[in-house]
């Protein structure tokens, strides 16, 4: 269920909370309040930087078109309860994009203190609290389960392993794609001991989409799992993000060859012959798919709409890896 809520509400690139916080759940958000006109960046930056304000400095930057250079600013801040609301949540944005989690999760605390019915900014603050692995991230999920448009979701992350493995709850989170959050909670799983080669090959693919590199934990993935059915599906989707095709099928081929018997397999193998073109082949793996799925309505789209194999296909991919019923035996 929870691959099938991930095709409905999962975020493009960034987490899709975040960017309800300082978007309204529907837009980008309006820095305009916040910023100089461009003409006068330089100057900004000047009087900015000359009136001590780490604020006003890094909203400057900000400005200048350097939101690195102000979150490094920003991170200085001390303490943020003075700062505006809206200017938290671009601070949150800008901080998680950046990859400073400590200022993101404090300008989130920030707000939900200040106004625990912030529902966006609850949720935000849970996935970021569960991917990190601290205390607080059930109560905050809870608390964004008390709004409509976020219950779904909330509740969906609420029946995820929050409290238990990182490996695990990084599964939960690639299988909704929230891919930022299941990079963090992966990384987190590969420091420890005994994780495993299908984790380092989702780790990669939770990079990919976001456009980083993720061929070192792929490499690390088929070294560790050369026969793992999981490790060369997930390759799949690794090679088709970066434009290799055909090395794509190639890989696909492998997986539905170490795993005849799982209808996710198949179903990634008929989406890698669907984007080269090849819809015979498609559509046979995906009806043998579909057959092997006994009625499970993760598989209906495959048929229904061509179209959509690949979505689809990916779909029932992560849902089957994150309940554990697609490895290698």
């Amino acid at each position: 269920m929870i691959a099938r809520l991930g095709r409905r509400f999962a975020p493009p690139l960034i987490g899709v909370a975040l960017a309800a916080i300082a978007a309204g759940c529907q837009t980008q958000p309006d820095l305009s309040v916040f910023v100089s006109p461009p003409d006068h960046s330089l100057l900004a930056l000047y009087r900015a930087h000359s009136s001590g304000s780490a604020l006003s400095e890094g909203r400057a930057w900000l400005n200048a078109g350097d939101s690195a250079r102000a979150v490094e600013v920003w991170s200085g801040i001390s303490a943020l309860d003075a700062t505006e609301t809206p200017l938290l949540s671009v601070i949150a944005v800008e901080a998680f994009n950046a990859g400073d989690y400590g200022l993101a999760r404090a300008a989130l605390q920030t707000i939900v203190v200040r106004d625990p019915a912030d529902h966006a900014a609850q949720f935000s603050l849970g996935l970021l609290l569960a991917a990190a692995g601290s205390h607080g991230a059930t109560a905050a999920l809870q608390a964004a389960s008390a709004q409509p448009a976020l219950r779904e979701q909330a509740q969906a992350m609420l029946g995820a392993p929050v409290d238990q493995a990182p490996e695990r709850l990084g599964w939960a989170l690639l299988a909704v794609r929230y891919w930022p959050y299941a990079e963090m909670a992966l990384t987190r799983a590969a420091a420890a001991p005994g994780f495993s080669a299908a984790g380092m090959a989702a780790l990669a693919v939770s990079r990919e989409y976001q456009g980083k590199d993720g061929g070192l934990w792929m490499e690390r993935a088929l070294n560790a799992g050369p026969d793992d059915a999981g490790v060369h599906a997930l390759r799949t989707v690794h090679l088709r993000l970066r434009g290799d095709y055909a090395g794509s099928l190639i890989a696909a081929q492998r997986a539905a060859a170490l795993a005849p018997g799982s209808p996710a397999m198949l179903a990634q193998l008929g989406a890698a012959y669907e984007r080269l073109g090849e819809l015979d082949n498609a559509r046979t793996w995906v009806e043998r798919a579909q057959a092997l799925a006994n009625g499970d309505p993760r598989y209906e789209d495959l048929a229904a709409a061509m179209a959509q194999t690949e979505d689809a296909a990916l779909s029932a991919l992560l849902d089957a890896l994150e309940r554990g019923d697609a490895r290698a035996p």
